[in-house]
């Protein structure tokens, strides 16, 4: 037997995010690239300050992250710049 069902799934309208949306999904691909290694190793190639470096949230890994925390992470790394 088997059971099933059906999802409707309608796209929020005038959703914004509170930062660069390609700097994100760049931050988010590049930490998951090497995803054993810890925010501040993965994400070298983007030639962050040392200050933004010593940051806490740049001693976790990307699996330890939630979507708010990589909003947080790329807004960081905006401002930097």
């Amino acid at each position: 037997k088997v059971d099933s069902g059906v999802l409707r799934l309608t796209r929020k309208e005038n959703y914004a995010l509170p930062c660069d949306e390609k700097l994100l999904f760049k931050t988010v691909k590049t930490a998951f690239q090497q995803r054993r290694k810890t925010l501040r190793n993965s994400l070298k190639t983007f030639n962050l300050s040392d200050n933004l470096k010593a940051n806490v949230i740049f001693g976790k890994r990307p699996e330890q992250l939630s979507v708010e925390q990589f909003i947080e992470l790329t807004q960081l790394i905006e401002n930097d710049a």
